[in-house]
This record gives structure tokens, C-alpha cells and sequence, in this order.
């Protein structure tokens, strides 16, 4: 069987296209991203906003499959539906006189439903043999908070994607 996490045609590119094409989104990559010094991660993060630098951005990350056989056949006609889990990060700096908070809840919002309402991401024909056609339940957002990043406190958020194929 084929999975289509991969690829140009993947689930993994069809997010990040979604996600780049939200305004002023920041920097955004289609895995998680580590520096052992600063100088390295805040450019791999590092956005303007106005003409300030802030750290913005955002990774997509697979934490795992689901499957299930929903057809039975011959040895290699099964039909498996698998459903990809996905976690999207996102980092915004803090500044409280900005009331950033308000900026990054509004932009995490906007991230969702750019996600639901991406017709990439919602094929209503999940046909076996249909490589590279995909359905997704809802977003959810379990966590908004502050974290440290690189240790700088920042707006942090998460997104939790289930990505459905039928292979």
C-alpha cells in the first residue's frame, strides 16, 4: 500500500501550503526545528512585523497513524482507510503593551479555518485508488499558553489535525 503523508502531492504539503497562504503567518516548516544556539534558532524563527523583529512562527509534525480495514478482498485489494495525526506548533513573541495575546489567539483561529474550509484537505470521494485525496475532522486547538522558546517567553498554541485516506 501507498501512503501519501509525503510528497508534493502529501497530506504534509498540502498543511504547509494551507498555512502559507494565512497573512502575516511567519516562518513556516513542514517539520519541527532545533538549533543548539540562539543566533540559528531565533533566524529560523525570526519574522518583521511592522518594522520590529519578532519570533513567529510555525512547524507541522506526524505523531502518528491510525488505521482500520474497511474493505476486504484478495491478498493486495484490501482497503484501508488510515488517518494521520498531525500537530501544528505555533510561537508568537510577547509583548504585553502590544496585547500580543489578542494578535496570536486571533491568528491561531485564523490558522483553523483556513484548515477547515482548505478544499485540498476535504475531498468528499475517498475512493481506494484515489492517491492523494484526503478528509479531515474538525481542528481542535487543546493548548494556548506561554512557553519559553529559546528562552524568550512567547504565545504558544497547538492544533491537532486528523487527515483521513483511503488506500
Amino acid at each position: 500500500m501507498a501512503y501519501h503523508w509525503d510528497g508534493a502531492t502529501g497530506a504534509r504539503a498540502k498543511v504547509l501550503a494551507v498555512l502559507q497562504g494565512v497573512s502575516s503567518i511567519g516562518q513556516v516548516y513542514d517539520y519541527e526545528r532545533f538549533a543548539d544556539d540562539w543566533p540559528t534558532l531565533l533566524s529560523l524563527f525570526k519574522a518583521t512585523i511592522g518594522a520590529a523583529d519578532h519570533i513567529l512562527g510555525w512547524t507541522i509534525a506526524l505523531e502518528g497513524t491510525d488505521s482500520e480495514m474497511i474493505g476486504f478482498g484478495l491478498s493486495g485489494q484490501e482497503t484501508e482507510e488510515i488517518t494521520y495525526r498531525v500537530r501544528i506548533r505555533g510561537f508568537h513573541s510577547l509583548d504585553d503593551a502590544s496585547g500580543t495575546q489578542k494578535t496570536f489567539e486571533a491568528l491561531m483561529l485564523t490558522v483553523k479555518a483556513a484548515l477547515e474550509t482548505a478544499a485540498a484537505l476535504h475531498d468528499s470521494d475517498l475512493s481506494k485508488g484515489s492517491s492523494g485525496r484526503f478528509a479531515m475532522d474538525p481542528v481542535t486547538i487543546p493548548v494556548i499558553d506561554l512557553r519559553q522558546f529559546g528562552g524568550v517567553l512567547c504565545h504558544y498554541g497547538e492544533q491537532l489535525l486528523a487527515i483521513k485516506e483511503v488506500i
